[in-house]
């Protein structure tokens, strides 16, 4: 068949191995073409078995009571996309739920295919965010089920030692956690907001390249082909041999002026063709029909040290009027004053330092409100 295997046999490799083995010739067999045979086969098992299950695909009845709400049409067809593939890239335009789609995943495959620990990869803003919303979506309830990774080295040391379903942990802190991940052994890692990670080639990247998980998914809200640089790294988490040699994909799709430098790209069509067995993206414009008129969001965002140590300030201050009010059952006008403006200071520290000292700026809610202008425009 022109020297190439046709994928409907590959199935009969080991038993041609075998007889091969057994007839005194020769056989070389590299360990990345075996990988990738027996990763094609695995699929086909899960997608056999997907079938089997959901035998109505995204809508199946048993789809709508796989988490504690139900999943709109698009976004059980992504979940099972997600598990079909095996590691995969959720592009879809912000505001349609990738979350979702992920933890739905997670439950399929903790439920029909074994995987046990699931890694949570995100901004260091939005871990208690994901931690909130596993144990609201998924229903798994007590400290094992989404467990936040935080604090110095020996708090973390301890953190990855528990027996839980999900740990969450942010982008700067795989690097010096890689043999800890390693030891714990994760199944499923997810990467969340991977077009916040600019540079594909900085140190936290290059970590998350060397987690070994036989499952991954990938969320990211922005168009990637428009980011070519961008895209071939997070793609090669994925599946590190669907885009082929760097130089090559760059060479035929760059576009450059008489200087060298980028000023575009071509041929992003033949990109997205390639991209197609691992990556699902849905535009609001296709799948707003299945959308709620509204949906409300909170961000979570953690405070900064400085921020911390200003709020506890007040807090104390807050702490002792209040003991002292219910003590004698009397609030002069002195401390009501006092208490009102502790409890604004209290407010503005988690705003900006900036508000109480006009000399600092420690605070992130504005980083992470143009980074979110940033995705949706």
């Amino acid at each position: 068949h022109d020297g190439m295997l046709p994928d409907e046999r590959f199935g009969e490799l080991e038993r041609f191995m075998t007889v091969v083995s057994k007839s005194g010739h020769e056989m070389r067999a590299y360990d990345d073409a075996l990988d990738f045979i027996a990763g094609r086969r695995d699929a086909d098992q899960r997608a056999a078995k997907l079938e089997q299950l959901f035998q109505r695909d995204a809508a199946d009845p048993k789809l709508l009571g796989l988490l504690k709400v139900p999943l709109y049409p698009y976004q059980a067809e992504g979940a099972l996309f997600a598990v079909r593939t095996g590691r995969a890239l959720i592009a879809d335009d912000m505001g349609l739920g990738k979350t979702i789609q992920a933890i739905a995943a997670a439950e399929i495959l903790a439920r029909h295919f074994g995987v046990s620990k699931v890694l949570v990869v995100c901004p260091t803003s939005l871990k208690y965010q994901w931690q909130s919303e596993i144990m609201r979506f998924s229903g798994r309830e007590g400290e094992n089920a989404a467990r936040v990774i935080n604090g110095g080295w020996a708090q973390r040391q301890m953190d990855y030692a528990f027996d839980d379903f999900c740990k969450i942990t942010n982008y700067e802190k795989l690097k010096p956690d890689l043999d800890l991940i390693a030891a714990w052994g994760p199944e499923l890692v997810i990467v969340d907001e991977a077009q916040r990670v600019k540079n594909w080639n900085t140190i936290a990247a290059r970590a998350l390249k060397r987690i070994d998980s036989p499952y991954a998914i990938v969320l990211s809200g922005t168009p990637l082909e428009n980011k070519l640089e961008e895209l071939v790294s997070i793609v090669q988490f994925v599946d590190q041999h669907r885009l082929g040699p760097t130089w090559k994909l760059l060479h035929e799709h760059q576009v450059k002026d008489d200087a060298g430098r980028v000023t575009g790209y071509t041929g992003l069509e033949k990109v997205s063709q390639t991209l197609a067995p691992v990556m699902i993206r849905r535009r609001k414009s296709e799948v707003l029909r299945q959308l709620p008129s509204r949906t409300d969001q909170n961000l979570l965002v953690p405070m900064t040290e400085p921020q911390m140590l200003l709020h506890q300030e007040n807090a104390d201050v807050v702490a002792k009027i209040v003991q002292r009010w219910r003590k004698t059952r009397f609030l002069s006008d002195k401390d009501q004053r006092r208490l009102t403006c502790a409890l604004q200071n209290m407010r503005m520290s988690c705003n900006s330092s900036y508000l109480l000292d006009q000399e600092t700026d420690y605070g992130v809610k504005a980083d992470e409100l143009a980074a979110l202008f940033e995705d949706l425009f």
